[in-house]
């Protein structure tokens, strides 16, 4: 074969092999093969490729505007991520004064992974402890996950495919909110889509250093959020039987990829080794591999039709309003369409790989969700959403090829399902940035760190701070930045346990702040807006809607 004649691409999606010198094949991997010019396919990429860049902008934007209002409050997990980055700073120890711990931040008694508050270093070292910054964080690694998403695309599915995935995550009501929350759900999410993103481009360029960078990002996504230890496994048994014919010729990077993995897993093993009980006691309350086969087999069920239901999917997703905005399914209801069209191209050959591929994925993440209670938490679920946008995208991009329909019908249901995608997505994007924040507040106790950090500058005396609040220490501690290294060394009194309660430090009392002003002779009191005030409020905080959210009083 001389070198102007076209030369075959091998390892196409589907087992199709394309006839083509032209590099778009690569970047359009589904779609049919090349004119002689090559004009019509330069133009839909430049369009695609258009498309793209303007939806990563979109949902770059949307993941960093207005950060320290939206949600309105701050949780009390992310003063938390947030103090322990703020101590690993000042101190290299978290609050607990545990040295730069590698296999589990203690935070809560709940032994959360490390990786996110130790990327939230950075962003508290540029713009100071503040919930902005906390928020800011997550956003970085839900852009990575859009970034990491779009070259899975492209490489799956094409640059078409790529485009409607990304622009799907951009006004997600899952990736969304996710993504602006300061917890370290979203880093499973990014670290996952990252690996998977290396993976395919060592299975697609035939480059066995990618799966050198693959197997240190699945390393790395062991310490993100706890359920990527069950999903991590299973995804590359899959993956390796399913593309075992492209990785034989990278069998040696393949397996030192899987030593890097099995490396960055040691340090956590032996963390467990160590302190199996408290390591282990958020995952018991959970897990439900703790009761019997009978029972486990029927959570599991059960976990699994929970999570793929249309009502959980489409309508009204998880019930919980501090993880997703009310009103509107996990997904938007024109991904029910998307969905339904990536079953039917299961019948295309040049396809059905590539589906097979996906709903392959999706289950393992499903199962890996259906392991832990309760069913249908969007944090829990949240590796489900990678796989089902790519079939959303592989069901559009197959509508778009479907050569057994006219091009008129073809572009008529195609613009059908993009219109109503669109308008759900601005309906969903306007809720969550002008109404979100009113249902929200109370879900993130609205007005507690500004009246934490306000009682403390009123004067010296005792502090009494509502116990009907969640963890209202942790809020003293971030809000009025409090030393890092006097924390860590002055006497506490607490309780043992997971999510036990501080009870007091230094001048701070978390208590009943009625009992507490018959008792104390002088004081400063916070009171939530629903509990009596003993004398006339000095501060009074108000909820978005306008409802009494805090107030403090002194005697």
């Amino acid at each position: 074969m001389s070198p102007s004649e076209p030369q075959p691409w091998p390892n196409a999606p589907g087992g199709v092999e394309f006839e083509s010198p032209h590099w778009l094949e690569y970047l359009e991997p589904l779609a049919p093969r090349m004119s002689a010019t090559g004009l019509a396919r330069l133009a839909s990429a430049t369009v695609s490729a258009s498309i793209l860049a303007v939806v990563l902008i979109l949902g770059i934007v949307l993941r960093t505007v207005a950060l320290g209002g939206v949600p309105a409050g701050f949780n009390q997990d992310e003063a938390c991520n947030g103090y322990d980055a703020y101590s690993l700073l000042r101190t290299g120890s978290d609050q607990h004064g545990n040295f730069l711990p590698l296999a589990a931040i203690q935070a809560f008694n709940d032994y959360r992974m490390p990786l996110f508050d130790y990327s939230l270093i950075a962003p508290i070292g540029l713009f100071g402890l503040r919930p902005s910054s906390v928020r800011l964080g997550a956003a970085l690694w839900g852009i990575a996950d859009l970034l990491a998403v779009a070259i899975v695309g492209c490489l799956l599915v094409g640059l078409r495919g790529a485009a409607l995935a990304v622009a799907l995550l951009a006004v997600s009501p899952w990736h969304l909110p996710t993504s602006r929350f300061g917890h370290e759900a979203i880093t499973a999410a990014a670290t996952t889509s990252l690996a998977a993103a290396a993976l395919f481009l060592a299975i697609r360029l035939q480059r066995g250093r990618w799966l050198l960078v693959g197997g240190l990002l699945f390393g790395l996504s062991l310490y993100s959020y706890s359920i990527t230890k069950a999903f991590v496994p299973p995804f590359l048994i899959w993956t390796a039987a399913f593309y075992r014919r492209e990785l034989r010729p990278m069998r040696k990077q393949a397996l030192a990829g899987l030593i890097i993995i099995v490396l960055c897993a040691l340090p956590q093993a032996a963390a467990l080794w160590r302190n199996y009980a408290p390591m282990m006691a958020r995952y018991h309350t959970v897990s439900v591999l703790d009761f019997s086969w009978r029972w486990r087999l029927r959570l599991i069920g059960e976990g699994l039709l929970f999570n793929f239901s249309p009502r959980f999917l489409f309508l009204a997703g998880s019930t919980d309003v501090a993880l997703h905005p009310p009103g509107f399914g996990q997904l938007l209801v024109a991904q029910a369409a998307m969905l339904f069209l990536a079953l039917c191209a299961l019948f295309d050959p040049k396809f059905r790989r590539v589906g097979i591929f996906l709903l392959g994925w999706l289950a393992i993440a499903a199962l890996t969700a259906a392991l832990i209670l309760p069913f249908g938490h969007p944090l829990h679920a949240l590796l489900m959403l990678t796989p089902i946008t790519l079939l959303c995208a592989l069901g559009t991009v197959f509508l778009f090829d479907l050569s057994a329909a006219s091009r008129l019908a073809r572009l008529a249901v195609s613009a059908a399902i993009v219109l109503v995608m669109a308008a759900q997505g601005a309906k969903f994007v306007s809720f969550y940035f002008r109404d979100y924040p009113a249902r929200a507040a109370f879900d993130y106790q609205y007005g507690l760190g500004p009246a934490v950090a306000r009682a403390a500058g009123l004067g010296p005396g005792p502090v009494v701070i509502t116990d009907n609040a969640n963890q209202p220490y942790i809020y003293v501690l971030f809000f009025t930045k409090y030393p890092p290294e006097r924390f860590q060394n002055e006497k506490i009194l607490k309780l043992n346990g997971l999510f036990a309660p501080v009870l007091g430090f230094d001048r701070y009392r978390f208590e009943n702040p009625l009992i507490a002003y018959r008792h104390l002779r002088h004081g400063i009191f916070v009171l939530t807006g629903w509990e009596p005030a003993p004398a006339a409020p000095v501060y009074t905080i108000r909820a978005p809607n306008g409802s009494l959210a805090y107030r403090i009083v002194i005697k």
